[in-house]
């Protein structure tokens, strides 16, 4: 799925973005994200795949069509009158798509002439010789993705030099390494703010990308100086540079697709959960956007049900925890907590209350009915559990204490209440 989305959209950033953006809202869990994500830099190698088709050469008009400078401005053509013509907004989506896609052919084919005449000047040869250092190298092809926001773009870049006949797989090959680690800045940024699943995907992205590049770099030059490879200072054809590409996404890929379930928990000690695992941001799941799709609406107010289902057994374990041994900040938290649960029962309850307006369905309609009273009996819950916690304290603070017997009567209820509770979650 990743490789595909991406395929089409020109752009594992965005795709990469679009999972960032569905796992904030809850619709997609980490291990089914990160998958897709390693498809989309795979797929973020079509671009280069397609630019490829610049090195045909040959008079006949099908082989001139299949050149990206000639079905740049097709694409460009077709988009535009599909654009200003037909009225149908999804034949304008289309449209809006090969414009785009014809703009990107066509503007790498323009720069493409532009930079030839470089090939002549002594300077730009001097300049490119620089980055056969591999550490300059991959320096350069980092902060090249990262200003320009786009590996695709980079590679393009790259390919167009090519043309110049001033790039060798030397030179080539570390700024390919640093363009898979610069791409990582737009994702980065995306996720600023954003829950923890979320900066957690990304930080698996970047993970993979460092990874997969110092693997490469070490097999790379390990071998060349063990074999001295006789085409490491060959000239790059575009071709060559778009098949180094995808071979280092998917070997990467196939590298570190059995370890999924280690990046995860990599993943989780670097983006650690705080004391307590729900704060308000969960009712950002609640988007007024998902009413339009009744289903997915319902399957989110599900998840946020559960999330109060689970807070009000934490909440009672805390309470019933603290009349045997009273913690002044655990009794804080619990507090937070059951305000947190006021502020999802009213936020929830105004949710359901808009999808009743609209029609769900008769199997919603009474999962929605079953939620409006459930959402109150577990917010009465965590209110009880803070009664608890109050006598605990008015005990501490007046240094009452329970007999031993009254201590193992307590214990037997606190037990026979928890285990109703877990099954009412």
């Amino acid at each position: 799925l990743g490789t595909a989305v991406t395929g089409v959209i020109q752009s594992s950033s965005a795709t990469t973005i679009m999972v960032v953006g569905l796992l904030n809202a809850g619709i997609m869990k980490l291990s089914h994200a990160v998958p897709v994500i390693m498809g989309a830099n795979i797929g973020t190698t079509v671009t280069g795949q397609i630019l490829r088709l610049g090195d045909i050469s040959g008079e006949s008009m099908l082989l001139s069509i299949l050149k990206p400078s000639s079905f740049g401005p097709m694409l460009i053509g077709a988009g535009a009158g599909m654009y200003v013509f037909v009225k149908k907004k999804k034949t304008k989506d289309i449209g809006t798509i090969f414009l785009g896609l014809g703009m990107i052919f066509f503007g790498m084919s323009t720069m493409e002439a532009t930079l030839s005449p470089l090939k002549d000047m002594p300077w730009f040869t001097d300049f490119i010789i620089h980055f056969k250092n591999p550490i300059l190298g991959i320096i350069f092809g980092c902060v090249m993705t990262a200003v320009l926001q786009s590996s695709s773009a980079s590679v393009g870049i790259l390919q167009a030099l090519a043309s110049t006949g001033a790039i060798s797989f030397s030179t080539a090959a570390p700024i390919i390494l640093g363009h898979n680690v610069g791409k990582c800045v737009t994702v980065i940024l995306a996720s600023i703010g954003s829950k923890k699943p979320a900066k957690r995907a990304v930080f698996i992205d970047v993970l993979s990308n460092i990874l997969g590049m110092i693997v490469f770099f070490i097999i790379i030059y390990g071998l060349n100086s063990v074999f001295d490879f006789s085409f490491w200072n060959s000239k790059m054809t575009r071709g060559n540079i778009a098949d180094f590409h995808t071979l280092f996404n998917i070997c990467t890929t196939v590298m570190l697709l059995p370890f999924i379930d280690l990046l995860i928990k990599a993943s989780k000690k670097f983006v650690k959960d705080k004391d307590g695992s729900y704060d308000e941001r969960e009712l950002d799941i609640l988007d007024e956007l998902l009413l339009k799709t009744p289903n997915l609406a319902v399957e989110q107010c599900r998840k946020l049900i559960n999330a109060m289902a689970e807070l009000s057994l934490e909440n009672f374990k805390k309470a019933s925890g603290l009349v045997i041994n009273f913690d002044a900040h655990i009794f804080n938290k619990l507090n937070d907590d059951e305000n947190l649960m006021d502020r999802f029962e009213t936020g929830m309850g105004n949710y359901l209350v808009k999808l009743t307006s609209i029609d769900i369905g008769e199997n919603n309609n009474k999962a929605v009915t079953e939620m409006l009273y459930s959402i109150g009996d577990f917010e009465r819950i965590s209110d009880h559990a803070v009664n608890i916690a109050e006598v605990a304290l008015y005990n501490y603070e007046n240094e009452i204490t329970l007999s031993s017997e009254a201590m193992k009567e307590y214990g037997i209820i606190q037990k026979a209440v928890e285990e109703i509770l877990e099954m009412a979650v």
